[in-house]
């Protein structure tokens, strides 16, 4: 996943919070853009979740996904 998309994600405005889905089939919910931060590299993401947080390197993010915006199927 490009680090742009996520920060695209991270500034929108108004706000959605988004799902980000990691290669090992994991979810993590991001729902505020306080707790979410991209290292000055780009090489790391670090979520917050209540008081745990996680650190992930964006090429294991295989997709973000914002709740209530998918399609339906067909």
């Amino acid at each position: 996943m490009k680090i742009e998309e996520i920060k695209r994600a991270m500034h929108q405005r108004p706000f959605q919070p988004f799902i980000v889905h990691i290669a090992d089939g994991g979810a993590l919910l991001v729902e505020h853009e306080d707790f979410v931060s991209v290292s000055k590299t780009g090489r790391k993401l670090v979520i917050f979740e209540g008081e745990d947080y996680h650190v992930l390197n964006p090429t294991m993010i295989t997709r973000l996904q914002v709740p209530g915006t998918e399609k339906p199927a067909s």
